[in-house]
């Protein structure tokens, strides 16, 4: 396939984008042991009228009324973070790879097909694993100040990215199929 500037620009947006979502990971990680190792200067430095922690679609009370950290509900929310960085990662890694195999290989190939497939299976499972670390978190922690929301977002991307990758897959076919009668 012809090389092009505008698959090679996508290509690093989502190397990028790649990196920057495992390192999110990294420091999600660095900063829940953080802040449960050192409750003591955490507890200090917050912001008395500010008591809720929101991410990825939690909302949790990290402090309770008299200011001491409450570890539980943020390390739930910490790991529903991680979780959907790791997933949004193989997201844009195989978006990469695509844009990058597109260069000298058949969009149609077999592994574009597998590629195209795991990002809606990866944007699918983004929500699920919210429900999963949300009903984990409500047994574990109790469900007093901690609210969960999901987007049916990922799941409508990733239906519509499956669907796109049996299209990917008829189209594999039928270039093998072109390719033995040339």
């Amino acid at each position: 396939m012809k090389d092009s500037k505008l698959r090679n620009f996508t290509a690093v947006v989502a190397r990028i984008l790649e990196i920057l979502a495992f390192w999110a990971v990294i420091a999600c990680f660095g900063a829940t042991i953080f802040m449960v190792s050192g409750k003591e200067i955490v507890e200090r430095e917050y912001d008395a009228g500010n008591l809720t922690f929101q991410a990825s679609g939690f909302t949790a009370n990290i402090f309770d009324e008299s200011g001491h950290l409450l570890a539980g509900p943020l390390v739930s929310v910490m790991v529903a973070v991680m979780f959907c960085c790791i997933l949004m990662g193989l997201i844009f890694r195989n978006i990469y790879r695509i844009f990058r195999n597109s260069n000298t290989d058949s969009p149609f190939s077999p592994a574009n097909v597998k590629m195209v497939r795991d990002i809606g299976i990866y944007a699918i499972l983004i929500p699920v694993v919210n429900i999963l670390v949300s009903i984990i978190a409500v047994i574990v922690v109790g469900k007093d100040g901690f609210q969960a929301s999901v987007s049916l977002m990922e799941v409508a991307f990733g239906l519509v990215v499956l669907c796109l990758s049996q299209f990917f897959a008829y189209g594999a076919q039928l270039e093998k199929d072109v390719d033995g009668l040339v």
